[in-house]
């Protein structure tokens, strides 16, 4: 059975399908692409296809000065209005960044108020305490006078109602 060769067109297909998907047709990456053919053969006719490939793209026209002119000013046209709108979305971001912080700023001064306030309840606290404390040290000490009173007035008393017993004792 006769081997059946890679033809011309093949070689052309799958070099445009490489080169429209960016990728540089070799003699290695066509023959890849075939799945078989001679490196002479697929050489050959990939070095047509260059070529052919390059005589058609030096044969486009020139671009007219009028056709560059207006590409250029719809280029600074659409440059300016995606810079103006660039600018808005910025002035946006800012403006609202603005508000965060000082949003944030207000909230700050609110929580170092009520830190203020907190401190001063602290102190008067504290000294309320003091006072508490030494009003009660007093009471302790007046009590424990008042329990020594009461105990030698009880002695006293005991004293007295042992006095008043012998004495009725003798009469």
């Amino acid at each position: 059975m006769p081997r059946t060769g890679i033809t011309r067109e093949q070689v052309f297909e799958i070099a445009d399908r490489l080169s429209n998907s960016g990728i540089s047709p070799t003699s290695q990456v066509v023959r890849n692409g075939l799945g078989k053919g001679s490196f002479t053969t697929i050489n050959r006719h990939l070095s047509e296809w260059k070529e052919l490939k390059w005589k058609l793209e030096s044969d486009l026209p020139p671009i007219s000065q009028a056709l560059e002119s207006r590409a250029s000013s719809l280029i600074k046209e659409i440059w300016n209005l995606a810079s103006e709108e660039a600018k808005k979305q910025v002035e946006q971001i800012r403006q609202a960044a603005l508000d965060d912080i000082s949003e944030l700023q207000d909230q700050i001064q609110e929580a170092m108020l009520r830190l203020k306030l907190s401190n001063e309840e602290k102190l008067k606290l504290s000294y309320e305490y003091g006072e508490a404390k030494k009003v009660i040290q007093q009471l302790i000490n007046e009590i424990s006078g008042l329990d020594k009173a009461l105990k030698e007035t009880r002695r006293e008393l005991c004293l007295l109602q042992n006095s008043m017993a012998a004495g009725k004792e003798r009469y």
